[in-house]
């Protein structure tokens, strides 16, 4: 009896019908390499040529935030200052911004911003029921 039994397990995995031992042995099939490759590749390449192809180098792309320009005279008082576009602008460290503001801007955009894995699952699938 207890031949039979070991027959019967080695029977019922040499058919493959353990989800497992099938998924594995598909992996290892040579066709299913092959064909998984073109489709990544073709993926890969519909990808570049709709988003990629027509964006502009970084090089290219010029900033928009200008800082203004104050001019002093030799005396160190402030003579002038000239406004980069229409607005006063002022380059500031992350450390001086107020958390407050920081905690808003992060609010408005992600709430699990500081508590995600580098993206948010939650916020994909929210997008993909919305749209």
């Amino acid at each position: 009896m207890y031949s039979s039994n070991r027959q019967f397990t080695r029977r019922r995995f040499a058919a493959g019908t353990s989800r497992w031992y099938r998924i594995k042995h598909t992996l290892q099939n040579r066709q299913f390499r092959v064909w998984a490759g073109w489709l990544v590749g073709l993926s890969a390449a519909i990808f570049y040529f709709t988003f990629l192809f027509g964006m502009p180098s970084l090089s290219d792309i010029q900033t928009s935030f200008q800082e203004s320009s104050i001019i002093y005279d030799r005396d160190g008082g402030q003579l002038y200052t000239i406004y980069g576009g229409d607005e006063n602008r002022q380059y500031v460290n992350y450390d001086q911004v107020s958390p407050r503001i920081v905690q808003a801007l992060v609010a408005i955009e992600d709430q699990r911003f500081f508590s995600n894995i580098g993206f948010d699952p939650i916020g994909i699938v929210r997008t993909a029921l919305t749209c």
